[in-house]
């Protein structure tokens, strides 16, 4: 869902200036640069749960510290993604 916000973010300031109710958020630079960096972060973490989820490593009854040192080398592994929207923000 937020991802989907933010690649719609220029067609939802377009619909609410045509609603005369601007998101003045919108047009500023530091609160898109937040909300991309929130985007990213969360598509590492869903990454991450489900990458963890396969290898089956996410037992919540399951105590130890080979399951820590496991989920810890999935957390460091690359993720595979390669779209990132932080990058894309330009002053």
């Amino acid at each position: 869902m937020l991802k989907r916000f933010y690649e719609l973010r220029n067609e939802i300031a377009d619909f609410m200036q045509i609603k005369n109710k601007p998101l003045s958020v919108l047009n500023d630079l530091k609160w898109m640069c937040d909300l991309a960096f929130l985007v990213d972060l969360t598509g590492y973490l869903i990454d991450l749960n489900l990458k963890i989820q396969k290898q089956g490593h996410l037992d919540p009854g399951e105590e130890g510290s080979d399951s820590y040192e496991t989920s810890r080398e999935a957390a460091l592994a690359p993720t595979g993604r390669a779209e990132r929207h932080h990058a894309d923000l330009k002053e």
